[in-house]
């Protein structure tokens, strides 16, 4: 059974270093990622905002299904 991840408690978009932090990498990988194409951003002025949607789908694709119950 594959449970999904309730996003209703989430900010809608995380900062670079926060998403850096959850995926265990620097800022810098984050940023070359962004320039490259890869991670899709939300940019005002020189901040860049990652859309949490984008994080949670991509944590979801990783999930490996348990077929132990």
């Amino acid at each position: 059974m594959k449970k999904s991840i309730n996003i209703d408690h989430l900010k809608p978009t995380m900062s670079v270093v926060e998403l850096a932090k959850a995926l265990g990498v620097g800022k810098n990988t984050i940023y070359a990622a962004v320039k490259a194409g890869r991670i899709p951003n939300v940019g005002m002025g020189k901040t860049v905002r990652i859309p949490t949607n984008w994080y949670v789908a991509l944590l979801e694709s990783w999930r490996v299904e348990d077929d132990s119950e």
